[in-house]
């Protein structure tokens, strides 16, 4: 059958038309296809347990301006980040459902967004849950807002805490500068294990007369080696002999290093001080610190100390020789005036009247006096160099002994002797039992009116044995209380009481050559406390 033209024609367009439908198929297929994969991509967004997921209905004013935001859609994890259930906010106006300072903030950032389809991230603080958010935002067609939230509170704290930390940190710094900068002591700092550089703060700047802020480390290249040396005892120090570059190399603590320093103006300072190794937080060494006295007036004061005392050592041991040799030869001298005055009173008294009488006794008199005085300067000059060896002694044995030597004057004053037990101790026992006849002699001389009374008391402190000799006599003025242990320095007339007034003066000497002190406390008509320590090991 032939087909017409007409029907060859309506062929031909229906074949066209079905190839149309096909091609359109195919599109069909292909876009929902993607429909398909786009539902996969947001169902895996809204199913995220950790970020949150919001839809939004943009509401606009009749300019077409975002003025609030529709909930439509939340998932789980929004719901879990902010606390805002569901049932109580879909379909619910943004305004409606957080506080209204942060509902203006979040609309505002929001239309921003939602206007000519922008996409916004940002960050969102919600103080009433107290939580900080990343939140990106787009708008996928003019009525609608799509938003992920990111919980970022533990990253916002402790970035807020590092800012603290930098702060504080800063501050620290500023104060160390500053102290650094302010020490009235000489500091140097080096960061560098090598120590090829090094820096100083001003007080040690200006000690060793260098440039403010240049280079002092002697480890450095010769070009750059500060005009100054360093010395001990004459020899140049090399750098690694150096306290800072000692406590690098050893990695421990230099402790009391000293040195002297010769500036390039021939200026000597001599140094003391300390350094200290620095450390990483690998515990590798990074550097080193050292702070440093200037001690120089001290070594010159010690020096001229020490030449002093060598001088003065010799000027004693002179005095004690002439102090010896003068009073071993006017011993003799002095007793051929005693004899011959008492033999010519003796043989021509019946010639003598009574005013050459008085005369002869008051050279006789004068004469005894002279002997007991050389006798009392003889034992005085005596103490260090005549004096026994020290040993173990027991003071109760000693004082036994001077209790006994003083026992007719003990009881001719009807005194009253009270003592606690003494201990063992190291000592030159001849000297210990002057010591306490020379103590309690002198408590019995310089008794009041009333009975005497006289303990014996001791007591162990710390390092020494603190020894008391208390009695109830006259006592003397404050003023007196270091002069009545000087040589001749008497309170009172050889005329009211007896004696040279140079037995505290040895008590004195025999206590310092037992590396002890002695000193009294008294009032007048009070009585007076002797103490005196003694070393409880030598």
């Amino acid at each position: 059958m032939v087909k017409s033209e007409t029907t060859k024609k309506f062929d031909k367009e229906l074949y066209m038309v079905n190839k149309e439908l096909k091609e359109a198929y195919k599109e069909l297929q292909l876009e929902n296809q993607g429909l398909r994969e786009n539902n996969e991509v947001y169902k895996q967004f809204f199913d995220n347990p950790l970020n949150g997921f919001v839809s939004y209905k943009i509401i606009t004013d009749n300019k077409g301006i975002p003025v609030d935001f529709v909930y439509l859609e939340i998932n789980r994890a929004f719901e879990n980040l902010t606390g805002l259930k569901r049932e109580n906010i879909l379909n619910k106006k943004l305004s409606e459902a957080i506080p209204p300072e942060e509902a203006a903030e979040l609309i505002k950032i929001y239309g921003k967004a939602a206007l000519k389809y922008k996409k916004s991230h940002l960050e969102h603080y919600r103080p009433s849950i107290n939580k900080y958010f990343e939140i990106f935002t787009f708008s996928p067609h003019k009525n609608r807002l799509i938003s992920f939230f990111i919980d970022i509170t533990q990253r916002k704290k402790a970035e807020d805490e590092i800012i603290k930390l930098n702060k504080n940190l800063n501050q620290r710094i500023e104060e160390l500068t500053t102290l650094y900068e302010l020490l009235p002591m000489s500091v140097a700092i080096t960061q560098d294990k090598d120590c090829k550089t090094m820096y100083a703060n001003p007080v040690m700047e200006e000690l060793l007369g260098i440039t403010p802020g240049s280079n002092m480390s002697l480890s450095s290249s010769s070009s750059e080696k500060p005009n100054f040396k360093a010395y001990l005892n004459g020899r140049e120090l090399p750098p690694e002999e150096l306290p800072i570059q000692k406590a690098i190399a050893t990695g421990k603590p230099v402790i009391g290093s000293e040195f002297d320093i010769i500036r390039n103006d021939g200026r000597i300072v001599d140094f003391y001080g300390h350094a200290v190794p620095l450390f990483d937080r690998g515990g590798n060494i990074r550097g080193a610190i050292g702070a440093f006295d200037d001690i120089t007036e001290r070594k010159r004061a010690e020096e001229k100390l020490k030449s002093t005392m060598i001088e003065l050592k010799r000027s004693n041991q002179e005095l004690e020789q002439f102090a010896y040799v003068a009073s071993h030869d006017l011993q003799e001298p002095l007793r051929m005036v005693s004899s011959f005055t008492q033999l010519l009173a003796k043989q021509y008294k019946d010639q003598l009247d009574e005013n050459a009488k008085e005369y002869i006794n008051y050279a006789v008199d004068g004469a005894k006096r002279m002997q007991q005085l050389i006798n009392d300067l003889l034992l005085y000059s005596r103490v260090n160099t005549q004096g026994d060896k020290f040993e173990d002694i027991n003071l109760e044995k000693v004082l036994d002994e001077v209790l006994y030597n003083l026992e007719i004057v003990i009881q001719e004053n009807q005194a009253i002797i009270t003592r606690e037990p003494l201990p063992k101790i190291c000592a030159d026992y001849r000297q210990m039992s002057q010591l306490f006849q020379n103590l309690i002699g002198n408590a019995l001389k310089y008794r009041s009116e009333e009975t005497p009374k006289i303990s014996i008391s001791v007591q162990k402190k710390e390092e020494n044995w603190l020894f008391m000799v208390k009695d109830n006599g006259i006592g003397m003025e404050p003023k007196y209380h270091e002069q009545v242990f000087q040589v001749f320095r008497r309170l009172h007339s050889p005329d009211d009481y007896e004696g040279t007034g140079i037995g505290l003066a040895i008590a004195k000497r025999i206590i310092e050559r037992h590396h002890g002190q002695i000193w009294v406390k008294s009032e007048p008509r009070k009585g007076s406390t002797f103490y005196f320590t003694i070393p409880i090991t030598l």
